[in-house]
This record gives C-alpha cells, sequence and structure tokens, in this order.
C-alpha cells in the first residue's frame, strides 16, 4: 500500500511531541491525506463513534497509529473493546502499534489481535513506515 491510498492517519499517543513529530514526518513525505491525534484510547473511541458516520466507505482503510502505555484507556483496553466493533466497522481500519515497549511478550500478544498489522518502537521514521505500509494486508 502506498502512504497516498490511505484517506486518514489516526495518531494516539498521551506524548504531544511524538504526535507533533509523527504529523511532520507524514506532511514531510507528502502525505496529503487527515491526520487526528489523539491522547488516549477512550477519546479515539469517542472519536471512532463519531468518525464512522463522517467517513466515506472506500476501498482502502485508514491507519491507527496505536500507542499502548497512556492514561485513561491504554491501547490493550482500547484493542479489547475494538473487538467489540461489527466487522464492517472494523474492517475500515488498519491498526499498527508504536510503542516505547520492547517486549516480545507485548508485540506477540499485540499481533493477535485482528486487525493489527504491524508492531514498533518508536520513534517512527521513514523505514518503519515503509514497512508499515508493506504489511497492510
Amino acid at each position: 500500500m502506498r502512504l497516498s491510498d490511505i484517506p486518514a492517519i489516526i495518531l494516539v499517543d498521551d506524548d504531544q511531541i511524538i504526535q507533533l513529530v509523527n504529523t511532520s514526518l507524514l506532511k514531510k513525505l507528502g502525505y496529503k491525506g487527515l491526520v487526528y491525534n489523539l491522547s488516549d484510547g477512550k477519546k479515539l473511541l469517542d472519536f471512532l463513534d463519531a468518525f464512522m458516520e463522517l467517513l466515506d466507505e472506500t476501498d482502502q482503510p485508514n491507519l491507527i497509529f496505536l500507542d499502548l502505555n497512556m492514561p485513561y484507556m491504554n491501547g490493550w483496553v482500547f484493542l479489547d473493546k475494538f473487538k467489540e466493533f461489527p466487522i464492517h466497522q472494523r474492517k475500515r481500519f488498519r491498526i499498527s502499534i508504536l510503542t516505547s515497549s520492547f517486549s516480545t511478550e507485548d508485540k506477540s500478544k499485540a499481533l493477535s489481535y485482528d486487525r493489527v498489522d504491524y508492531y514498533a518502537v518508536k520513534p517512527l521514521d521513514r523505514e518503519k513506515l515503509l514497512q508499515i505500509l508493506s504489511e497492510i494486508k
């Protein structure tokens, strides 16, 4: 998949510097789609509830970069709640974990979730982004 094929990218991280760096990287690489920055899993759930109504159905999935360690609602809780979404809604998104955790257990657990394609340790860079795009199914 090419970056230009993705209608929207949702960056979920409680660190505003990481959000700024990731948004800047996407723009630098020429991404012209929508970029949303959210600070935790609860805000992501609320956003998706509204987003489903606003987003046109497309053949290409939207991409979520999800941190695992966040206050209020972490990435694990979000992933468990996301499993409860109807399949036609889940199919509109692909998830890449972008975290500070080097744990092989975390990686294995994260990749066991439906719609999670990739697990990367921060920071996001051009090479990781290209690898993520190649893994989107």
